[in-house]
């Protein structure tokens, strides 16, 4: 059932913001170009078996339009971000604050850095929080009342331990890349590591990082004279990432 669920709701997220928004292609005047990446799904990590130790699960983030929250009076924004501290269980000014640049004086003078401020392009939306199913579909189906507001559904990690094994240590983890991690991957001619990609630092996710981590994809919006996307005018899909299968044994591992 619960997988049903999660169908329809994807199926319906789809129907009301990426149907829709090509439909806006043809009204809207688009008087340029950005680019953005596709992340690309991290693959899984297996143990001798088979069975699996690191999964991707799907969460549904609320990320904003920095562009057309600009259009918005002072007032409307508050309210907005007053709305959803409410439905998100968040406190408004730090969503407010994930829509600031961390190179403005006011992330500076907080000492702000990712993902408390927004540190991306022009053209990317900011992450404001995850949401889940109820407020995924409330923000969808309510564009009036969160106007700039998209739900999209992301990637992240997960830890099914199989026969109650924990390998935790072993396994590593991942977080998002850091200016050091692109700035070697850079250096190193690596192509495949994208801005926003997560990066194994530790353990198994560490020293299979590039096998698991794949290669993003990338859109290309046209955009307003304002720089708010109106539009996807070519895409190329993003590669997954390859499954890794360890000398791990899950039902030894419990036992140690």
């Amino acid at each position: 059932m619960a997988v049903v669920i999660g169908v329809l709701l994807l199926a319906r997220l789809w129907t009301l913001q990426v149907v829709g928004a090509q439909g806006n292609v043809d009204s809207s005047a688009a008087v340029g170009l950005r680019q953005l990446e596709i992340p690309a799904t991290r693959g899984l990590i297996l143990d001798t078996d088979g069975r699996v130790l690191v999964a991707d699960s799907k969460r549904f983030s609320v990320t904003a339009d920095r562009a057309a929250l600009s259009r918005l009076t002072a007032d409307r924004r508050a309210t907005l971000f007053a709305d959803l501290g409410w439905l998100l269980h968040a406190d408004p000014d730090d969503l407010r604050l994930r829509t600031v640049p961390c190179t403005s004086p006011e992330a500076r003078a907080a000492d702000l850095t990712g993902p408390r401020c927004f540190d991306g392009g022009s053209a990317e939306p900011a992450v404001l929080a995850t949401a889940d199913a109820e407020g995924a579909v409330l923000i969808a189906e309510t564009p009036e009342r969160f106007p700039g507001v998209e739900v999209v559904d992301r990637s992240v990690r997960s830890y099914p331990e199989p026969s109650g094994a924990s390998a935790a240590a072993v396994l590593g983890y991942v977080s998002r890349a850091t200016r050091a991690d692109l700035d070697e991957a850079a250096s190193a001619g690596r192509a495949t590591l994208g801005r926003d990609a997560t990066v194994g630092h530790a353990g198994v996710e560490a020293a299979y990082d590039e096998q698991l981590r794949g290669t993003p994809g990338q859109q290309t919006v046209s955009v307003d004279r304002l720089g708010s996307p109106v539009g996807v005018t070519a895409e190329r899909p993003e590669q997954p990432g390859r499954n890794l299968v360890t000398n791990i044994d899950a039902d030894i591992q419990t036992r140690v």
